[in-house]
């Protein structure tokens, strides 16, 4: 059972880091204008990116975790990813895709701070964001084990 689980981990390392990567290469982005507008001393640029890349980081998290829902299942057939280890590796797909919106909140704000050069700010983000990923943690081995109570029959709860 364990290698299962693990090998259902192993298996979504492709699409997750290609997402988070995609989404850390746009927030970067966003760090090199929001860092060129305070050199320039453009508070109206900054303000405006600031704004847009939290809107980014929020909308595009909840875009990936609705769409990724709906793909998840195709994805993991273009991966070949073993009989045995598919329910497992598409429901752990399925449960970190809910915490996009969360992921990509703290990397666009890491960036953010980054851009102004304010670390002190950066660390009680990173505080405040590794709580969520806490309670997504919780969430995460909770619905694991609701899915698992599920498979044995013992319906308490429809996911």
């Amino acid at each position: 059972a364990r290698r299962v689980a693990v090998a259902a981990v192993g298996a979504n390392g492709p699409i997750i880091g290609l997402i988070v990567n995609l989404f850390i290469g746009i927030a970067l982005g966003a760090n090199v204008v929001i860092a060129n507008a305070i050199g320039r001393g453009d508070r109206e640029t900054v303000h405006r990116a600031v704004h847009t890349s939290i809107v980014t980081a929020l909308v595009g998290g909840v875009l990936v975790a609705l769409f990724g829902q709906l793909i998840a299942g195709g994805l993991m057939g273009l991966l070949n990813v073993p009989e045995d280890v598919y329910p497992l590796a598409l429901s752990y797909l399925r449960i970190y895709l809910l915490g996009m919106p969360v992921i990509l909140l703290y990397n666009f704000e890491a960036a953010i701070f980054r851009s102004i050069g304010v670390l002190g700010n950066e660390k009680a983000t990173c505080c405040k964001t590794g709580r969520l990923k806490i309670l997504d943690f919780i969430m995460e081995v909770s619905t694991e084990h609701l899915l698992v109570v599920q498979r044995n029959r013992l319906k308490w709860i429809r996911i």
